[in-house]
């Protein structure tokens, strides 16, 4: 068995893999893995593929994370529609990293405002009284911990809930 300059024996733990999970990973071998696969990520830039309008409906963190993760990462063009006109719920990073995604013309906010009806290729939003028709593909409800279920139905959208699921 080999040993450690003071004598003491070392433990060499060959990889264990399960399908893509390595079983005998060490905590910190694990994190450097984690931030290698974030920095190849952010190299590699924004995906190609996927919706190109998407909409985001709430103001907590759940919400501008998703907004600004969908903004940072792929070329879908975001607007995220909040019936405050502050994000008083919301940490400051994710404050600030919503602005960040704004400052690049990626994200569009649609303070003071109700989404009225979502349509296959289109949201209708009520603005400060007026109603503007948003062209869109995907719509991500964050709307507190509650669905807004009934809602969700009046504006058309068939509802399924999963547990854990995708």
């Amino acid at each position: 068995m080999p040993v450690d300059n003071k004598g003491v024996p070392k433990v060499i733990v060959k990889p264990r893999i399960w399908g893509f999970i390595c079983t005998t990973a060490h905590p910190e071998g694990c994190a450097r893995n984690v931030r290698e696969q974030i920095e190849a990520a952010r190299a590699a830039g924004p995906k190609a593929t996927g919706p190109k309008r998407v909409l985001v409906v709430g103001g907590g963190d759940s919400a501008l994370e998703a907004a600004s993760s969908i903004a940072e990462s792929t070329n879908a063009k975001v607007a995220l529609s909040y019936r405050g006109d502050v994000f008083v719920r919301a940490k400051a990073r994710n404050r600030e990293r919503l602005e960040s995604a704004r400052k690049t013309g990626r994200l569009h906010l649609v303070l003071k405002s109700q989404v009225r009806q979502i349509a296959q290729d289109a949201v209708v939003v009520e603005q400060s009284g007026k109603l503007m028709r948003i062209p869109n593909e995907v719509v991500i409800v964050a709307a507190g911990g509650i669905v807004p279920t009934d809602f969700l139905k009046n504006v058309g959208v068939q509802v399924q809930t999963k547990f854990g699921t995708a």
